[in-house]
């Protein structure tokens, strides 16, 4: 699975990602599925990167949310019992990062302010990674500008 990282600085290497308890999204290297992160930090949040880089994904080190069913089962396994958050340590133990592949089901967007709430944080495809065994290779950066 190829994915882009866009970033202003060159990549000096990968870290584990410690992740929190409980939160919004995982503390992670955020990837994106082709120039979706590019379009939106362009038109929505008004930024530029100088630099793209291409990452090939182990898809069998992450979990992947590509339907609704998949996200009911995830949100079920590693919800807060307490928050409307994520239990991402609880997620660390289990796989090196999660792909959304859409971030917009019609079934969870009315759940956004209660059973979902953690979800609505995901604004494109994506891919968080906090372990590097998921990342099977990593492109040379290419200037952009």
């Amino acid at each position: 699975m190829i994915f882009k990282h866009f970033t202003n600085n060159i990549l000096k290497g990968f870290y584990k990602y410690k992740q929190m308890k409980e939160y919004i999204k995982p503390n992670a290297l955020w990837l994106s599925c082709n120039d979706d992160w590019l379009k939106f930090a362009t038109h929505i949040l008004n930024r530029t990167y100088k630099y793209e880089y291409i990452f090939t994904i182990d898809e069998t080190k992450i979990i992947t949310i590509n339907s609704y069913k998949d996200l009911y089962e995830f949100n079920n396994k590693y919800k807060s019992k307490s928050t409307l958050y994520i239990n991402w340590k609880k997620v660390s133990k289990d796989y090196s990062g999660i792909y959304i592949t859409n971030p917009r089901f019609k079934e969870a967007i009315s759940g956004f302010l209660g059973t979902y709430f953690w979800y609505s944080g995901f604004d494109i495809c994506s891919v968080a990674i906090w372990n590097k065994d998921a990342i099977k290779s990593i492109s040379e950066p290419k200037i952009r500008f």
